[in-house]
């Protein structure tokens, strides 16, 4: 779902959910305007793009209890132009782009992005998740009003441990010690007569070659 009235929310929009109807309506990612290049798979659901600085999204999730009980982190990567702030059930757990401090909707991205590219992969702890619905809520944030396009992409994987592996091995002495000979020549050498004295006691019988 999106809000692209330009009107602006309240600094708590992120708390709740909102059904489809007004001024929220709802779209298949890419989302977005761009004249210029776009990432695979394009987009999916055109939006508003005249003098608009910020956009609201959102969607849902859910999670079975056998998923959190092997997850070991949460990975997204998104495609921005040009900054956005990143919420879970309501609270707050990434910026891209962004200042720091308070956002209003009149607060503009820090950096202006040319066209958008899909981020590398940006982990998180699974404890963010809860078991059943979880909402992701993410306001995009322009550079500037006069700004020529706008684009929105997020995925989210969790990553599970398939297998627990092997348990670890302590570390123990081994009383065995190996020494490598290499010939570097192309030739055979015999090393019957040769021996390694001192710290290693070794006579190469006859015939080694």
């Amino acid at each position: 779902r999106y809000e692209e009235s330009g009107d602006g929310l309240p600094s708590n929009w992120h708390e709740q959910a909102h059904a489809v109807g007004g001024k929220w309506q709802a779209g298949k990612g890419l989302l977005g305007f761009e004249t210029g290049r776009v990432i695979s798979p394009g987009i999916g659901t055109e939006v508003a793009d005249t003098n608009i600085i910020t956009y609201y999204f959102e969607t849902e999730i859910n999670v079975s209890a056998d998923d959190l009980a092997n997850a070991e982190e949460i990975q997204i990567r998104h495609a921005i132009d040009d900054g956005a702030v990143f919420y879970l059930n309501g609270s707050e757990f990434y910026r891209f782009n962004m200042p720091q401090g308070p956002i209003t909707p009149q607060t503009t991205a820090s950096v202006s992005v040319n066209n958008a590219v899909r981020s590398d992969s940006i982990s998180f702890p699974s404890s963010l998740l809860r078991e059943g619905e979880n909402r992701i809520s993410v306001e995009l944030h322009q550079r500037a009003r006069t700004s020529s396009d706008v684009i929105f992409g997020l995925e989210l994987a969790l990553a599970t441990i398939d297998s627990p592996g092997e348990p670890e091995i302590p570390f123990t002495e081994n009383p065995e010690e190996w020494v490598e000979l290499f010939n570097r020549s192309a030739e055979p050498v015999d090393l019957g007569g040769w021996a390694l004295a001192n710290a290693i006691d070794y006579d190469f019988a006859a015939g080694t070659i």
